[in-house]
């Protein structure tokens, strides 16, 4: 690690050489550019960089030992040879007959820099790049990705997330977290308290999902915009250090909640008709979405299995409600549970999975990193009217934090009573588990109301030349007056007419004709159509013989 001394904020007394490598896996070597960054003085040239860093780095009691940060530094800056031997970022050397072209890219993939004694670290590395800001007071993620998303729609998607924490005390941490993807947004808010050498710590948080769902109304489907609000508080009590690598780390209680709201309603209302066999229903289908409230407690617990697998879990109870227009609920209890293993076989591959099922979500997760990329897939399936969805992400993750590699997967995940900066700002960026990623809405059906009927009249059966007592073959009420009737197929027998005011049939038959279907329909004054398949079927027998007909619909 090489050490720069702290300067005052806002200043540097030094130019940094930044090398910036085209690479793809093993043709790391085949192009590189050294671009300067200059900042307070300008370093006129390379070597008198190298020295300048080198006799920095050399006074450094906590950094590399002299002779090899020299050796390394002066490596990759000047990407000059000794006596034939090659000098790795460890300070190594190994023989080379001839090695005299320059090979800075042979030892990019480890070079640690740190200025101003840890205000600023990073780590130049294809598998590991990673920037460290302001010693371990601050943590901080990009992360980009490209996924598969389904739910009533099927969509492949870019992804993002980003987090960021800080502590503004030693025994405070802030953190946020804002996930992005094509059809919703969700963005956290965290504050982790612990009161100092107690063993008590306390997190609220506070979640906003927005964006938009596909939902099927008894009109059709419709995408619907919508958000949610939810809450967390929790307490956690944590359990005293010990030197054993499996462990209780910490028990505690949560209680939270969530609510959902719809912001728009599409293209509604609708009208639609509704067919009874005997009748049409004109219905108004406002596309309303009952808006669900969720209210959850657990009592949580953490320990360690062995010294690279922690487990979380916890245990309560759910409610979820739906309130409906026409002024009754319905009401969903269920016992909550929910558990998340991680697993890390290996240093820098880690291994996750997770269950949790409650009242609106049953939802199963896992996910596969190794350095920063990491594949991660879900399955939920809702609960009480609540949609599914499921997905798959690949993910590139770009941290700013400092944490100690060298402590195993339950040392770094073990809360203790004393100033605990790193499980205090993990905590600040992490999403709750309990907070529900799906909305909470269904549709509402006591929405849905008739505004009119259309009713069909019998099979009809004339005499030629015999006149035609006047009748209504359709009935239309609701809607805008006045009405225009019509007809929509078929032709009415000769010598009977429609009134397109009225809607009535009346004439005298005039020509003998079989059996014959015909539509009517009507409009009202806002052109809305009320019913297009009110049939009847005319029979006109001629004058002086009788007939039955057998007529359908």
């Amino acid at each position: 690690m090489i050490s720069l001394p702290r300067v005052a904020t806002g200043t540097l007394r030094f130019s940094l050489a930044v090398v910036i490598c085209s690479c793809f896996s093993s043709f790391l070597a085949s192009s590189c550019t050294v671009l300067p960054l200059f900042a307070g003085e300008i370093s006129p040239s390379f070597p008198a960089l190298s020295k300048s860093i080198v006799t920095e780095a050399q006074s450094q009691s906590t950094s590399l030992q002299p002779s090899a940060a020299g050796a390394a530094l002066t490596q990759v800056l000047t990407s000059t040879v000794t006596n034939g031997s090659k000098v790795h970022a460890d300070g190594r050397m190994t023989s080379q007959a001839q090695f005299s072209t320059p090979y800075i890219a042979g030892l990019l993939p480890s070079i640690p820099v740190t200025l101003s004694e840890g205000a600023l670290n990073a780590t130049l590395s294809p598998d590991a790049t990673s920037l460290h800001y302001h010693g371990n007071r601050t943590t901080a993620s990009v992360i980009l990705g490209l996924g598969y998303l389904k739910e009533q729609n099927t969509s492949t998607t870019f992804g993002g997330k980003a987090d960021m924490a800080t502590l503004l005390f030693d025994n405070l941490a802030i953190g946020t977290g804002f996930n992005h993807s094509v059809n919703r947004n969700d963005l956290i808010v965290n504050g982790v308290w612990q009161i100092p050498n107690s063993g008590l710590r306390f997190k609220a948080t506070g979640g906003y999902l927005w964006g938009n769902q596909n939902f099927i109304f008894p009109s059709g489907s419709a995408n619907i915009n919508l958000e949610q609000f939810s809450y967390l508080f929790s307490t956690q009590f944590i359990i005293p250090k010990t030197d054993e690598a499996t462990s209780l780390h910490s028990i505690g209680f949560s209680f939270w909640g969530a609510k959902a709201n719809q912001l728009s309603n599409a293209d509604g209302p609708r009208l639609y008709l509704q067919d009874t066999g005997t009748e049409y229903l004109i219905m108004n289908d406002p596309l309303t979405l009952s808006e669900g409230r969720l209210f959850g407690a657990s009592s949580d617990i953490q320990f360690a299995l062995r010294s690279n697998m922690v487990v979380k879990g916890s245990v309560g109870y759910e409610q979820l409600r739906f309130p409906f227009a026409d002024g009754t609920s319905e009401r969903h209890n269920k016992a909550y549970y929910s558990i998340d293993l991680n697993y890390e076989p290996l240093k820098s591959l880690t291994i996750g999975g997770g269950y949790k099922s409650g009242a609106g979500e049953q939802r199963t997760s896992l996910m596969a990193g190794i350095g920063n990329w990491s594949l991660g897939a879900f399955m939920n399936n809702g609960q009480n009217g609540v949609s599914d969805n499921r997905g798959v992400m690949l993910t590139y993750n770009i941290a700013i934090s400092k944490q100690n590699q060298q402590l195993n997967l339950a040392r770094r995940m073990q809360p203790y009573r004393g100033n605990d900066r790193s499980t205090m700002l993990a905590d600040a960026i992490t999403r709750p588990v309990q907070i529900p990623l799906t909305f909470l809405a269904k549709v509402d059906l006591t929405a849905v109301s008739r505004m009119g009927t259309a009713t069909r009249a019998s099979a009809m059966t004339f005499t030629v030349l015999a006149p035609v007592t006047s009748f209504t073959p359709l009935t239309v009420t609701g809607g805008t007056t006045p009405y225009t009737y019509f007809v929509s197929t078929g032709t009415l027998p000769a010598g009977l007419v429609l009134n397109a005011s009225t809607g009535a049939v009346t004439g005298t038959p005039t020509t003998a004709q079989s059996a014959a279907s015909v539509t009517f329909s009507a409009r009202d004054a806002n052109n809305n159509i009320f019913g297009t398949s009110s049939t009847i079927i005319f029979t006109v027998n001629a004058a002086g013989t009788f007939n039955v007909s057998v007529s359908g619909f």
